[in-house]
């Protein structure tokens, strides 16, 4: 059964089945990242191995938390990018993505 999270309504292997995208897809353009034409980067899917794209949701997440995950990190902060909504904000993204990383850790 599911349990809320945001890639499917069932959650039967939801974490082995996410779609990945071929790696010569490309990656839309959102409004925010417009300016200076960024986007995501598929080789962050290959460097990152908890990170997934939701082509639906137009970002990143870590596909572990999102299932996982259910209260706030320290402090019980509320649950934000990466896990509840999307990330994408594209500039210094590796950057974040990095020290959400190192957050977890």
């Amino acid at each position: 059964s599911c349990v809320g999270c945001v890639w499917c309504v069932g959650c039967v292997g939801c974490v082995w089945f996410l779609w990945v995208p071929p790696s010569n897809y490309t990656f839309p353009l959102s409004q925010k990242n417009e300016k200076r034409k960024l986007r995501f980067q598929f080789k962050w899917l290959l460097e990152f191995n908890w990170l997934a794209y939701s082509e639906a949701k137009g970002g990143a997440f870590c596909k572990y938390c999102t299932i996982f995950v259910k209260v706030g990190g320290k402090n019980r902060q509320p649950l934000g990018n990466f896990v509840k909504t999307p990330f994408d904000t594209w500039k210094k993204a590796k950057q974040v993505i990095i020290l959400f990383h190192l957050y977890l850790s």
